[in-house]
């Protein structure tokens, strides 16, 4: 279990003889989840009616020890200080050969006085708004697509009509199209969120991403050459921003935040613009993590 403060600062706890250490039974509820199921009577019949199901949000916890030869109160002031409730905390769990992680508020620590000699034990909470764990790899999609061209791959080589000597004829081996349009498969085990991130390398008028044909957000204004625009959907509520600047009021009036999750399996993005020939000068990426129920 590797932990990260929001500041930078790293503890981490593994399976071993010395050092920090996970403690028996200490990740016991870190996979637990709250589901809460809301039902109504049926008014003609009997029984009832499922109204709604949704997975609540969930306080995971840790209990950790240190074995080892470092002065004790040296380690109890580390815990101590470290497990600061003005942090955020990201936890990364490795379960065989698999890294998940979850990150939250520290809602609950517990460091208590062990007469000396004995390990030093801690015990932290934290609460995910969140709850899926989701993939160490964050993933980058690029949109674009590349296909065959005429050749051999890379460079091939030829003889030239000089008996032994050799000279290298370079053949294009692919050449980079973009229609616009991508699929991205979501491998995870829940829908994903993900930040839309467009980079502009000349004028690209109206920029607009629409998710499986049907919703779309539009900014309705001109990215300049070095222009960024962000629109993240893994903020609640979304966030567009061009350069870092707050940018939700350049959104068309008839964009949609709602339903762009991306789903598990297949997803096709597409992104256009007013001013398609300057499409190649738009570099389009979805960033995103997989969400999964557990490691």
């Amino acid at each position: 279990m590797r932990i990260i403060r929001s500041d930078g600062r790293e503890l981490t706890a593994a399976d071993g003889w010395q050092g920090w250490l996970i403690a028996d039974g200490g990740l016991d509820d870190w996979l637990d989840l709250d589901i809460n199921i809301t039902t109504a009577a049926n008014v003609l019949t009997d029984g009832s009616r499922l109204v709604s199901k949704r997975v609540e949000e969930c306080e995971r916890t840790a209990s950790i020890l240190y074995v080892g030869s470092r002065d004790w109160a040296e380690v109890r002031d580390e815990i101590l200080s470290f497990l600061s409730p003005k942090h955020t905390f990201k936890v990364y769990v490795t379960h065989a050969g698999r890294t998940r992680w979850a990150e939250g508020e520290l809602s609950a620590r517990s460091v208590p006085l062990e007469p000396e000699g004995r390990p030093c034990r801690a015990t932290f909470s934290i609460l995910c708004c969140d709850p899926y764990l989701r993939s160490e790899d964050a993933h980058e999609y690029a949109f674009g697509d590349s296909t065959p061209g005429l050749g051999w791959p890379f460079v091939s080589v030829s003889e030239t009509f000089v008996p032994g000597v050799r000279c290298p004829v370079g053949f294009p081996a692919s050449v980079l199209i973009y229609d616009g349009i991508n699929t991205i498969h979501n491998a995870g085990d829940v829908t994903a969120t993900y930040t839309v991130r467009i980079e502009a390398d000349g004028d690209l008028v109206d920029p607009t991403i629409t998710k499986d044909g049907t919703r779309f957000v539009k900014l309705v204004t001109t990215l300049k050459a070095g222009d960024v625009a962000e629109i993240d959907f893994t903020k609640s509520p979304p966030r567009v921003e061009v350069n870092g600047e707050n940018a939700i009021q350049k959104c068309s009036r008839d964009s949609s935040f709602v339903g762009m999750e991306m789903a598990v399996g297949a997803n096709t993005f597409t992104f256009s613009i007013s001013n398609e020939e300057n499409r190649s000068l738009a570099k389009v990426q979805i960033l995103y993590n997989d969400r999964y129920m557990g490691v």
